[in-house]
């Protein structure tokens, strides 16, 4: 481990980052692509946004595609520079100021010249701790359950909520069809940045962005169109053929025969100790964390259900090119992960089993969910 120590701390940032990329399956960040900047104001929807299009279509009144971010802001706060930043952040990301319609039988997103956004601003001092808690949750289930209507600028709506004297929660709803997991990063670095550098007057500007996300939804759009992704393509028609049932797990209680998007979430946190173990072990079999669960997971629903080929649906950030990496916008993509779980293999087996698929799965990621889906005849 000293000998891996050394040649760690002699590798340079770049070279760093390539070996995370590599270790966790996908490929180095491309230094150029071919997509090129348009400057235009109406583009073809990405994949993942035509999904999303297609939902809100089915279920126009439905809020599960609103994405809920709350920061908590501690110190003095400017709040004049703060609203002149956040509107610096809708000025630099065209997709902020998008608005999606259909032009004849195309669909397309269209870029809104930008205006100034007002910020609204509650002050909840006054109010005891229980009470200002109740609020600021009622404020933000509010903003929350109205729908968006995508023809309408903008797929957001904001509030700065004040509880303290030096202490503020900064509350963002904004519709999944233009914004990312991915995206919270670049959306807040963008803010501080841009705050920081109006507050101490800097002159060093942001890097300007080298594309826009509509650029690379025509980019996308026209590799499909133009059969660059027959590889990917064929890879997933092989790998997804006459795919297992879905899986079967006997519940407590009788499920509903009526479908919505309510649920729940269990979390829970690994202890420090049972991390570094898992890190350790994952280092030993050559495996990433990732790898290492995913096949915990199936160990987990074989039990429960004794099927022994298993599909399991993988996010992915999608973010393989450079320029993409500081640009807000739905990339996120999912990858069926499938699994065989056939002969009885022992965990290490099996852990090989699941780092090739992985392996294999990273390399034709570029294809998104909808169109495996849509393409193979997948139900």
């Amino acid at each position: 481990m000293d000998d891996l120590s050394e040649k760690l701390a002699q590798l340079n940032a770049q070279d760093l980052k390539k070996i995370t990329r590599r270790l966790e399956g996908g490929n180095e960040f491309s230094e150029s692509s071919e997509i090129i900047p348009s400057h235009l104001n109406k583009y073809p929807l990405s994949f993942p946004q035509e999904r999303m299009w297609f939902l809100k279509e089915f279920a126009p009144e439905d809020y599960s595609s609103n994405t809920v971010r709350s920061f908590s802001i501690k110190g003095k706060l400017d709040l004049s520079l703060f609203e002149k930043s956040f509107n610096n952040v809708i000025a630099r990301h065209d997709i902020l100021r998008s608005v999606f319609e259909k032009d004849r039988s195309e669909l397309v997103q269209v870029v809104k010249p930008h205006n100034e956004i007002k910020i609204p601003f509650l002050n909840l001092i006054e109010l005891d701790p229980v009470s200002k808690e109740n609020k600021i949750r009622e404020v933000i289930h509010e903003l929350e359950k109205a729908p968006f209507n995508f023809k309408e600028f903008p797929l957001f709506r904001t509030i700065l909520i004040q509880g303290e004297e030096d202490s503020y929660v900064f509350v963002l709803v904004i519709h999944h069809i233009i914004f990312d997991g991915w995206s919270v990063g670049v959306f807040v670095n963008d803010l501080i940045m841009f705050y920081e550098k109006i507050l101490k007057g800097r002159i060093k500007e942001l890097p300007k962005l080298k594309i826009q996300y509509g650029d690379f939804a025509l980019w996308q759009k026209n590799r499909f169109e133009n059969g660059e992704l027959k590889e990917y393509l064929d890879y997933w028609q092989k790998k997804i053929t006459s795919p297992p049932p879905a899986v079967s797990i006997t519940s407590d209680y009788e499920v509903s025969s009526t479908k919505n998007t309510k649920g729940k979430e269990y979390n829970f946190t690994f202890t420090k100790e049972l991390q570094e173990k898992l890190l350790n072990r994952t280092c030993e079999l050559n495996v990433t964390p990732y790898m290492f669960l995913t096949a915990v997971i199936n160990t987990l629903l074989l039990k429960y259900t004794n099927q022994t080929d298993i599909i399991i649906g993988s996010p992915i950030a999608n973010r393989d090119i450079s320029e993409v990496l500081d640009l807000v916008g739905l990339f996120i993509n999912t990858l069926p992960i499938r699994t065989d779980l056939s002969g009885d293999p022992v965990f290490t087996e099996l852990l090989k089993r699941v780092k090739s698929t992985t392996l294999e799965a990273y390399q034709y990621q570029d294809l998104s969910f909808e169109k495996i889906v849509k393409l193979t005849n997948t139900k």
